[in-house]
């Protein structure tokens, strides 16, 4: 379902409520988030740029138009939701991964940052990532001030499905959009941090 576009720049549930005072409170499973028309990118791209808001319920959006698919639908879906400050205003903020699912074998990660103000989930970010192995998204979490984005490196790698190498790169809240601090660090993923990669 497709919405104005202005209900998802403010944030938006599908649940009505009193305004919530803790980001945790947000139910982001049934949220309307701003987008663009989904295309796969070769490295990270930072989203400013929105003509269309996407609706999910129950963590989910399948975009099918009504239409039957020949093998499986692109379907877009909330991965994790963590919680840290990312902007240093002393607040938990809500770090959003959604994954989309081209209905082939690519796939690749939006992360949507979100704030809360005035009991209002506000947008402060958000990003796209390349597809598995080729800069798919590894990891993003925060610390210490900084966001620190992990994307896997097509170095070594046994296939697109098993990324062996991966960048990270940190961020700083500055002037109302995250500043790089850093630059990217190569080097191999621990075993135990790998993922494999599959069509869904």
């Amino acid at each position: 379902m497709r919405i104005p576009l202005i209900l998802a720049m403010i944030g938006s549930s599908l649940i009505a409520a009193e305004r919530p005072t803790d980001i945790r409170a947000v139910d982001f499973n049934n949220f309307v988030y701003p987008w663009q028309k989904a295309e796969l990118v070769e490295d990270l791209r930072w989203l400013s740029s929105f003509k269309e808001s996407i609706l999910l319920r129950d963590g989910e959006h399948i975009f099918s138009d009504g239409d039957q698919c020949e093998r499986m639908c692109p379907f877009l879906a909330v991965q994790q939701v963590t919680y840290e400050d990312v902007n240093r205003d002393g607040r938990q903020d809500a770090i959003v991964t959604l994954s989309y699912h081209s209905g082939g074998t690519a796939h690749w990660n939006y992360v949507y940052i979100y704030t809360l103000d005035d009991g209002t989930p506000k947008l402060l970010a958000a990003f796209q990532t390349g597809s598995r192995v080729d800069h798919g998204l590894h990891r993003v979490y925060a610390g210490n001030g900084y966001l620190t984005i992990e994307l896997n490196e097509p170095i070594e790698n046994e296939g697109d499905c098993c990324a062996t190498w991966r960048n990270r790169t940190q961020y700083e809240w500055r002037d109302n959009h995250f500043q790089r601090v850093s630059k990217p660090v190569v080097e191999r993923i621990p075993v135990y941090e790998r993922t494999w990669y599959t069509a869904r």
